[in-house]
């Protein structure tokens, strides 16, 4: 063997190992990432609307008992008897994302928390079986993907599955979307300028009092909004109105500040100073209209309103307020009964039997 040959050997090996460490060290990354990470990478820079929840922080709170209670009578049930786990203890962070492309798909859940690949094939697999559906199998872009293959599978979102996080479940070509994004074949959220700066504002919005639980941002479509625009070019101008089509992103975060109070607070981002005057004017005006109706302050949202403190600085306007935690359980109880109640009515005129409302012991 020749000095070139054993060069040219040692040159391989030392690329080929090179490029082994590059993929432990980076498979290694991904699974130590923190859940909310791995979850933000698999959203595509042009969503609409994103959503994030921390659960981990909501998961012993008295937020969530009316949601459990929820799913006692649907998917929280099916997952907890027929899949081994429940969905709120096994999750750590949550994010929902909507494409702002119309037919690009109808919404995308991604996911994370200490679930194996394993057991979310094995759930969906189980799942699938109880409707009669077969569950079929695939590898793409780093993740297992799990469909129904019958005629009907379309229909149907897909779930796509990792050992080490991110879950997703969309339809296509959302799916495909966010697996790219993962696989940085497309840009990611945390390209998006817009979204980051908002979701910024919002995380420090709490004042100290940790990152919030629930944060929301949303772009809103500057074509849609021309459009509205000049469809109301015929009628009277209304300010207000006019005010409302100039606000270009919006963003919402509750925050736990303590076990006891929830921090809420609001920002907008305006095309002009004028109409985040306009927006502010609006919303101080409904505030106060509101906070005075006696139908409002029985369901206990008269102090929340009262509360509720209204800036406008520039392109931004501001709102802060807070509501006691057992205050917002009731809100989420009287929320679920009227939503049953909405359903029974609905079922009652086509003729559907409904599953009687559950009752808890507690005060409504």
């Amino acid at each position: 063997m020749t000095t070139r040959q054993k060069n040219a050997i040692v040159l391989v090996l030392a690329v080929l190992g090179t490029v082994a460490a590059l993929y432990f060290m980076e498979k290694d990354r991904n699974a130590s990432e923190p859940a909310g990470a791995r979850v933000l990478a698999a959203i595509p820079a042009d969503t609409f609307l994103l959503a994030t929840i921390d659960v981990a922080p909501l998961r012993h709170s008295p937020l969530v008992e009316p949601l459990k209670a929820l799913g006692a009578t649907g998917m929280g049930k099916d997952l907890q008897s027929q899949c081994g786990f429940d969905p709120i203890e096994r999750l750590d962070t949550l994010a929902v994302a909507l494409p702002e492309a119309e037919g690009s798909g109808d919404f995308g859940i991604a996911s994370a928390g200490p679930l194996t690949q394993e057991e979310l094939l094995t759930c969906a697999r189980t799942l699938m079986h109880a409707r009669g559906a077969n569950l079929g199998t695939r590898k793409a872009a780093g993740f297992v993907l799990a469909e129904d293959t019958g005629i009907l599978g379309g229909v149907y979102g897909k779930l796509a599955v990792r050992d080490s996080g991110p879950f997703l479940l969309a339809r296509e070509p959302w799916l495909s979307a966010m697996m790219d994004a993962w696989a940085r074949k497309k840009p990611r959220v945390e390209t998006n300028a817009r979204h980051m700066d908002l979701r910024k504002t919002l995380e420090a919005s709490g004042g100290g009092a940790g990152k919030p639980a629930v944060l929301l941002t949303a772009l809103l479509p500057l074509k849609l909004r021309d459009r509205l625009k000049r469809e109301m070019s015929g009628e009277v101008p209304n300010t207000a109105m006019l005010g409302v089509l100039g606000v270009e992103a919006a963003g919402m975060a509750v925050t736990m500040s303590s076990p006891s109070v929830l921090d809420f607070a609001a920002e907008l981002r305006c095309d002009t100073p004028q109409a985040c005057t306009e927006v502010r004017d609006l919303i101080t005006k409904k505030r106060d209209e509101w906070a005075a109706d006696v139908r409002v302050r029985l369901i206990g949202l008269g102090g929340v309103l009262q509360g509720l403190t209204v800036e406008a600085n520039g392109t931004r306007v501001s709102a802060r307020t807070r509501i006691a935690t057992d205050d917002a359980r009731r809100l989420i109880e009287r929320a679920l009964d009227l939503s049953r109640a909405g359903s029974n009515v609905a079922n009652a005129t086509t003729g559907t039997k409904a599953a009687p409302a559950q009752k808890d012991a507690g005060a409504r």
